[in-house]
């Protein structure tokens, strides 16, 4: 663990204002874990040991939370969960701009993320927007309102997207309020497979959700809701089947983690 320095702003941080308390902590610690380039090992278990020792909390949800963090720009906000080769990473994001690192600091031995790594675009959620004050159709479909023209299949439907969650997932909590960020959320994931351009697609990613006796609150206090399954992190493991076989000590049924 290294010294850092803390500044005033950090406790008006827009984007950790609406992260848990130990997520503020977890954000802090990471500092002092990280080395002189700001990237550390992404390894929950290591982290918590070194910065929550002594709290009862999933070291992997924090981390989630930090990461789902996204500026106006929809890149990062906080840190950066990358993978390179077989071993995953943290870059804490605009490291260089608020720490000092010592000058007798070893130079940094782990790899930069990539310029274009799909992780980049994975931050993921809810900080610093503006939130909607209704369901209107302007704020479900921003896309349709943009003053660039792009082709018909580029443009993510919101408000059908939406309406096929409430359809199909109705025991699941409703949209009340679609943020600018979950707004971003939605069209990266609309974006990223010209597969995903068509309304039926999500249909039946929804019905893969129902299908899952986990995300549908069946198993723990848990329910899933829309913010939640359109996640980077977390629509892989859905697409994977990841959720479907669960058990209640948080396994598959081949006793795998999940």
């Amino acid at each position: 663990m290294r010294a850092r320095n803390l500044k005033p702003g950090f406790f008006r941080n827009d984007h950790l204002l609406q992260c848990d308390p130990l997520a503020r902590i977890l954000f802090e610690g990471l500092w002092c874990m990280a080395d002189r380039e700001g990237r550390l090992e992404d390894r929950p278990t290591k982290i918590k040991i070194e910065i929550l020792p002594c709290d009862n909390c999933d070291v992997n949800a924090l981390l989630d939370q930090l990461a789902e963090k996204l500026d106006d720009d929809g890149n990062p906000a906080l840190i950066l969960r990358y993978q390179t080769g077989q071993t995953r990473f943290i870059q804490v994001v605009h490291f260089s701009k608020h720490q000092n690192p010592h000058c007798m600091e070893k130079e940094s031995i782990i790899p930069a993320p990539c310029k274009h790594s799909a992780n980049t675009i994975q931050a993921q959620d809810e900080h610093g927007s503006r939130p909607a004050d209704s369901l209107n159709p302007d704020s479900l479909n921003p896309d349709s309102t943009n003053s660039s023209p792009e082709p018909s299949g580029s443009v993510c439907p919101h408000q059908e997207i939406i309406a096929l969650y409430h359809e199909v997932l109705p025991e699941l909590p409703p949209v009340k309020v679609w943020t600018d960020e979950r707004q971003k959320l939605l069209r990266q994931r609309w974006k990223e497979s010209t597969e995903r351009q068509n309304p039926e697609w999500w249909r039946t990613y929804f019905e893969k959700v129902r299908g899952s006796p986990f995300l549908m609150g069946k198993e723990k206090d848990f329910r899933a809701d829309l913010e939640w399954i359109i996640r980077p992190r977390n629509m892989p493991k859905i697409l994977e089947g990841r959720y479907e076989n669960r058990n209640g000590n948080g396994h598959d049924s081949k006793g795998v983690t999940i």
